[in-house]
């Protein structure tokens, strides 16, 4: 799926999710380039407007808690939780840290999270998106 928005270069943003993986715009001022490259990604990634790392579970069945108070160090006002290709919702406990702080969650599956970061770090959200890459069972 094919993403379009207008880009803050300085910010990363998702162009692509498909079975490959994401394709995420990644700012110039984070290359030694001057100008934004396209990176693929095929693993699961904690991304916010300025900061892409990568993220330890790589199946529904390895989330917990810990997983998601790692979130909170970017301070985010909403945390998007992209579940893979179907929309699977964690435990209440896993989201728990999140939920103590007045963090804002929305689970989904990973192709709307995408489109949603990049409508809310569009917007100067302070958002932090975690994703699966491909959960499917």
């Amino acid at each position: 799926m094919q993403l379009s928005l207008d880009n803050n270069l300085e910010q990363y943003s998702i162009k692509a999710y498909d079975e490959d993986g994401l394709q995420i715009i990644v700012p110039p001022s984070k290359t030694d380039k001057d100008r934004p490259e396209i990176q693929l990604i095929d693993y699961s990634i904690i991304l916010t407007p300025v900061v892409m790392e990568s993220w330890e579970p790589e199946r529904h069945e390895q989330l917990d808690a810990e997983h998601f108070a790692r979130l909170l160090e970017w301070e985010p006002e909403v945390a998007l939780f992209g579940s893979g290709r179907r929309l699977r919702f964690p435990a209440a406990e896993v989201l728990a840290p999140l939920h103590r702080q007045g963090v804002g969650v929305e689970v989904m599956d990973t192709a709307a999270a995408c489109r949603t970061f990049n409508i809310l770090a569009s917007e100067g959200r302070r958002v932090v998106a975690a994703m699966l890459m491909f959960e499917s069972a």
